[in-house]
């Protein structure tokens, strides 16, 4: 059965009409998933970053347990993931622009998309190198050259297309594909993203797909059609279209908010009508997000970890969850239901869920001193910071800086407070510092985070 991901970054469910008196940014989506999709209205990310989220969810395991996290972000391969469900790479495609995800979460995966620009591309009509070449890795140099030569469509336009992306990488391209400032482009991919998930799931054989959109991840920039709704109090100046989330003292935090909201009214726009799409051909679909905004919000907060969590599955009627629910339940999920049978992953069926479940989040940080939340190589120089918060139902625990705090009762929040210290008694898996590429850290520029 195909299976595809769709992991709309820093997107909160405070930011969609699925929450209470929420902004409703994502109406088509709404829609739909009442109609045929199983909604979760709390769900929590494991994680408050991109990579201690990512890692946990496609592993099933805690970030300090996997040991990818704000401290170390960088997946080792000790642990299983999701990609690993399917019996063979070539049928797992991962399409991203967040840099966290080739920091070993790709491992697995025989297509690994960075949804780099195509300027290359001189003939649409002839085979595109890069992509060839990504789903090909396995065969030596000469029977690439042959196959692309060859075995390809329109032989002579596909050798046109190589001379071109040799070239391209000789001038050092790295330019991220976008879709124009016209259309609101600049920094949304979805549209780019869906033609290369359609493309994904045609392939022979059954696929698995985890594309991550970052339309509404800082940088960001919106339609004159959504700004109008969302953010009509501001004109398109005085909107921080292009700015990064550590920009914080350059724009008001209010007018970066709505230029936010119109991203994700944008987002529902682009990406609904490929949902539609996938569930009429019976692709197992699941929609989600690895944490909330992290401009404006506290890692651990409600608004950061509460994400939308939507699962369209052919065998599924249509149907609300209000349950407290982890996302590193994902892989047992997924696995169990491609396979109708037994997950090897940690966790629950999340279509079996009836009653709260204990929900675990943990920040796995060092003291970066207002660099923004990583450290670019020098990320063994401060002592690592373990804070974590425990959910089950409207009641919590957490520690932050050393410090408790709970909403529940006594005899609950000692439950709660136990399973935490386990938790922080176990420690942190670390293999020390990372460091980056030149490529990495553009794109972890680009992006805010260093």
């Amino acid at each position: 059965m195909d299976c595809v991901w769709l992991v709309f970054d820093s997107l909160s469910m405070a930011a969609t009409p699925f929450g209470d008196d929420g902004p409703d940014t994502l109406e088509r989506l709404q829609n739909f998933v009442s109609e045929e999709g199983v909604l979760f209205t709390n769900a929590y990310a494991p994680g408050p970053f991109s990579p201690s989220s990512h890692a946990s969810f496609m592993t099933g395991r805690l970030p300090s347990q996997v040991g990818m996290n704000e401290a170390t972000p960088y997946f080792d391969g000790n642990y299983r993931t999701i990609a690993d469900v399917y019996n063979t790479p070539n049928q797992n495609t991962l399409i991203s622009v967040n840099p966290f995800l080739f920091n070993g979460l790709n491992r697995g995966f025989g297509t690994v998309d960075k949804l780099m620009s195509e300027e290359y591309l001189i003939f649409e009509g002839g085979t595109n190198p890069r992509t060839f070449g990504a789903k090909n890795r396995t065969l030596s140099r000469a029977e690439r050259y042959w196959k692309f030569l060859f075995q390809e469509n329109a032989p002579l336009r596909s050798f046109v297309n190589g001379v071109a992306f040799k070239l391209w990488h000789r001038l050092d391209k790295t330019v991220v594909a976008g879709g124009g400032s016209d259309s609101g482009g600049d920094y949304q991919q979805a549209e780019i993203i869906n033609d290369r998930i359609k493309s994904a799931v045609e392939q022979p054989g059954d696929s698995f797909v985890l594309a991550n959109y970052m339309d509404v991840h800082p940088p960001f920039n919106a339609t004159e059609e959504s700004l109008e709704r969302f953010a009509a109090d501001w004109d398109r100046e005085e909107l921080p279209i292009g700015n990064s989330a550590r920009d914080t003292d350059t724009f008001d935090q209010r007018a970066m908010y709505d230029l936010y909201l119109s991203g994700v009214a944008d987002l529902d726009k682009r990406v609904t009508p490929l949902i539609r799409s996938l569930v009429e051909d019976n692709v197992t679909v699941i929609v989600t997000s690895d944490h909330g905004p992290w401009f404006a919000t506290e890692a651990l907060s409600e608004e950061r970890l509460n994400v939308p969590l939507m699962i369209f599955d052919p065998e599924e009627p249509a149907r609300t969850v209000d349950h407290t629910v982890s996302l590193r339940a994902l892989p047992h999920t997924t696995e169990r239901h491609v396979h109708s049978g037994d997950s090897s992953f940690p966790g629950y069926d999340l279509l079996d869920v009836t009653t709260d479940r204990t929900v675990i989040t943990e920040h796995v940080h060092r003291d970066t001193s207002g660099r923004g939340p990583f450290t670019a190589d020098e990320g063994t120089d401060t002592e690592i910071t373990h804070d974590i918060v425990v959910r089950e139902g409207a009641d919590y625990v957490s520690r932050v800086n050393g410090y408790w705090e709970s909403s529940a009762t006594e005899e609950i929040a000692m439950n709660l407070r136990e399973q935490a210290e386990t938790v922080l008694s176990d420690g942190v898996t670390s293999d020390g510092a990372v460091t980056h590429g030149s490529e990495m850290k553009e794109r972890l520029e680009d992006l805010g985070y260093i």
